[in-house]
């Protein structure tokens, strides 16, 4: 990431939520990355996960590839991996790693953006005994197979679906080229809005420092 392991530890954590703490620890011990959008991709994290403790027919898709370090935080809360499983871990995103974890309910793991949607999509609509829940973030819009697949979306309407979106306003280094209101008005035009839940989260969230220069924290 272009901010090294000492500008974390040198973060004014004084005003940092209880959460962010505790991603900057873990960034700051196991060399891992994506600071800025774990941060605001820790909320989404936590709610669709708890998902798996309240639903044994959830089934996760884990489509936003960038901010590893809210996943780790909660499976560690949550104890299904150790922390000390960090140190031989090359990436979630990695066959070979999703293998070795098993985390509860995670059915799919995307490597790239944009195609997480339409694999949800597919497995709904082939498998209505279990309730599918697909994790984006808003640069997949820009990529993939999210556009088509949300046209595929109003054309099949399965009623086990829903997709929450990690709206942080960011691509990596620039402000998203459209809003979220511009979406909405997509989504309610197809008359799929019903499916999506967007968290409006800052880049950085949880973390007045990292906030105001997002850019300056993506890797």
């Amino acid at each position: 990431m272009s901010s090294n392991r000492l500008d974390l530890f040198d973060l004014d954590l004084s005003e940092a939520s209880k959460e962010a703490k505790e991603i900057i620890s873990l960034a700051y011990k196991y060399k891992i990355g994506h600071v800025a959008s774990a941060l605001s991709y820790t909320p989404v994290v936590d709610f669709v996960f708890n998902k798996v403790l309240e639903d044994p027919k959830a089934k996760i898709l884990l489509g936003k590839p960038h901010g590893a370090l809210a996943l780790y935080r909660n499976w560690i809360k949550n104890q299904w991996i150790n922390e000390e499983d960090l140190l031989d871990l090359d990436s979630v995103y990695l066959q070979k790693d999703q293998d070795r974890l098993q985390i509860p309910g995670v059915c799919y793991v995307a490597n790239t953006l944009g195609n997480a949607l339409a694999v949800g999509i597919g497995l709904a609509i082939s498998d209505r005994e279990s309730n599918y829940h697909v994790i984006i973030s808003d640069s997949s819009f820009l990529m993939g197979t999210t556009l088509e697949a949300i046209m595929q979306l109003g054309k099949v309407r399965p009623t086990n679906l829903q997709v929450y979106v990690d709206w942080n306003g960011w691509t990596s280094k620039e402000p998203m080229p459209y809003g979220r209101h511009n979406i909405w008005s997509m989504l309610v035009a197809l008359n799929v809005n019903h499916y999506f839940n967007f968290f409006e989260n800052p880049k950085g969230h949880g973390i007045p420092e990292i906030e105001k220069e997002p850019q300056k924290w993506h890797y």
